[in-house]
Parts: C-alpha cells; structure tokens; sequence
C-alpha cells in the first residue's frame, strides 16, 4: 500500500464495506473508486495537495469570482475537479519523459480554464439568453474545457508514437465534427 499511496483510480472487487473503508482511508488522494466518485473527504475540492505538485487551480479564484453566473450554468466544482484530475494524469505521463514541461503544462491548464471561465460568465450575464441559449453556452464550454486534455495528451504521444497520436486525433477530430454537426443542424447547441 506504501507504493499506492498517490493512486487516484482503482478498479478493484471488494467483498466487503470494511475493505472499501479501508481503501479510502489507506488512498488518502483516491478520487475514483470502480468507476464510481469517492465521496467525503477525497472528493471535496481541495486541489491544492501540492505533496505531489498537483494543480493547485488558479482558476479557483476564477471560478468563485464567476460562480454566480455559473450556477445558472451546470458547471460544478465537480466538474473541474474531474477535469484537473484527468489533466494531472496526463501531466505525470509527461513528467516521466519530460519533467522541466510541468511548470509550462500548468500555467497552460490554468490559463485555459480562466479563459473558458471567463468567457462563459461574459455569455451568461447578457440577460437576453434564453434558457435553452444558456445551456448550450455552458455544454460549449464544459467541450471547450477537455478540448487542453485531447490536446496535451496528442503532443505528448506525438513525440513518441506517431501512429497512436493519429488514431488519437482521427478519433478526436470525429468527435468534434459530431458535436459540431448537432450545434449547426439543429441549433441545439
């Protein structure tokens, strides 16, 4: 369990609750436990665990300065937290073959989450949206926010295996082309 401590996923059969508590307590950073969000202590929004540099979100002040405007969104702390979970994923695979661009990928990470924030609440305040508007600015800028993820981790696979990076990219691209397509066609979003 020593070697396991900074795990932040697992997918494990328990036979029991005594096991899962177990677990909760021994994976004090553990956020997904068989796919499933851990609740109490591991899933409230302190990133700022810093033993491992995980990102400490600047965009936090961003997101509690915004929180008006993005409560009538469905942006949740959740959500970036889920969001800056997967991203420090992608960040450790990067600092085993590169560890001076960690600094870069975090002030790029803040950077773009600010900016999305920022958007969004300048969308939201305009008082002519309409419901229906409003919720497809914020379905916009939740796909605008994991759009740094697919893009960090296609140059990261990019400087090793250029095959694994295309399929990456075709299957990224053929996403964004669907979401796309239902934005213009039925101006859903």
């Amino acid at each position: 369990m020593k070697t396991l401590k900074n795990l932040k996923r697992l997918s494990i059969n328990l036979k029991g609750k005594d096991e899962e508590a177990y677990l909760l307590q021994e994976l004090p950073y553990l956020f997904f436990l068989n796919n499933e969000k851990v609740s109490g202590k591991n899933s409230d929004l302190n990133l700022q665990i810093d033993q491992k540099n995980l990102i400490k979100p600047a965009f936090d002040q961003e997101f509690q300065r915004t929180s008006s405007s993005i409560e009538k969104s469905s942006i949740t702390h959740e959500d970036l937290k889920t969001l800056s979970i997967l991203y420090d994923c992608i960040r450790e695979v990067q600092k085993e073959v590169n560890p001076d661009k960690d600094h870069l990928l975090v002030e790029q990470f803040d950077q773009h989450v600010r900016n999305i924030l920022f958007d969004l609440n300048t969308k939201l305040d305009d008082q002519n949206n309409g419901v229906l508007q409003s919720k497809s600015m914020t379905i916009k800028a939740k796909y605008a926010l994991y759009e740094i993820c697919f893009s960090k981790f296609m140059d990261f696979l990019d400087e090793g295996d250029h095959r694994l990076a295309s399929i990456l990219e075709s299957l990224h691209d053929s996403h964004a082309l669907i979401f796309q397509e239902m934005s213009s066609k039925n101006n859903i979003l």
